[in-house]
Parts: structure tokens; sequence; C-alpha cells
């Protein structure tokens, strides 16, 4: 399993090799340029959802929160049961 990856957002960092800027049939280091930003967006995509179906993108304080508001709405319900018993 991959770690999380951790941050605000994505950065457009890459790597172009000097191969990959021969100019070949057509190919402009634009082009290179905006399949690279491409790539790199794609995998940002790619990991937030990830991130999204294992939960991996939540933090410790947001955990914590979610508990408490959980065991809150237990409580409520309980209390609710008991009031709706002694009203019988």
């Amino acid at each position: 399993m991959l770690p999380p990856v951790q941050g605000w957002g994505f950065d457009f960092e890459w790597r172009v090799h000097p191969e990959e800027l021969a100019l070949t049939s057509g190919t402009t280091p634009e082009r290179v340029i905006q399949a690279k930003m491409e790539e790199c967006v794609d995998a940002y995509l790619e990991t937030t959802a990830r991130e999204d179906r294992e939960e991996l993108n939540v933090s410790p304080t947001q955990m914590k929160k979610q508990m408490v508001m959980e065991e809150k709405l237990k409580r409520k319900l309980k209390q609710a049961k008991r009031l709706a018993r002694s009203q019988r």
C-alpha cells in the first residue's frame, strides 16, 4: 500500500530529457510541456480519487470530530428511546 500523499494541491514538476524535446514529426517543446502538465494533473486526480476511496485524506482532527459527532448522535438516540419508554 502506498503512503498517503500530503499537501494542499499539486505541483507542476517533471523532468524533460533531451530526447523528449527532439523535434520529430510535428513535436514541439510546447506539446511536450503540455503533455507533462497533463500527466501531472492526471496523476493528481488519480491520487485524490484513491485517497477519497481509501479515506486517506482525512486528518486526525477531522476523524476525532467525526467520532465526537457520532457519539453525540448515539447519546441523543439513546435518550430519545428512554423518553419514549417513559411516556408509555
